[in-house]
């Protein structure tokens, strides 16, 4: 019986084990990728060669998203770029993989409750 719990623990560190590597190994491609505008799941499925239900479950088990950890990364290197530079609001949003600097704007706004512009305002005075 003992040795039995003993192989179970061990099982479920091994899959633990593999679900956390293969997470970094996910979100490190999204962290190298997440500027360009076409990037999606499927990208990341070939790359790494993982199937699409199979990234979406390792995310899940992570309580992320595809999707969303796209949007959290780009929201987060916009608030710098706002912060710290005098890039326009075009411009960041080309950067960041926004072919339409309204829709970056929306997501912007959506994201930290403030347009990109008063963002900055905020920021500068």
């Amino acid at each position: 019986y003992k040795l039995s719990l003993t192989i179970i623990k061990f099982n479920k560190e091994i899959k633990e084990n593999n679900s956390n590597r293969n997470y970094k190994k996910i979100i490190s491609y999204i962290d190298a990728h997440y500027k360009e505008s076409k990037l999606t799941l499927n990208d990341v499925s070939k790359h790494l060669r993982y199937s699409l239900s199979y990234i979406s479950l390792i995310l899940k088990e992570h309580d992320e998203s595809f999707s969303h950890y796209l949007l959290k990364k780009r929201m987060e290197e916009a608030k710098v770029l706002i912060e710290q530079s005098n890039i326009d609001i075009q411009e960041i949003a080309n950067i960041l993989g926004y072919n339409n600097a309204f829709y970056f704007s929306n997501c912007f706004k959506k994201f930290y409750g403030v347009s990109p512009l008063n963002f900055r305002k905020k920021k500068s005075a």
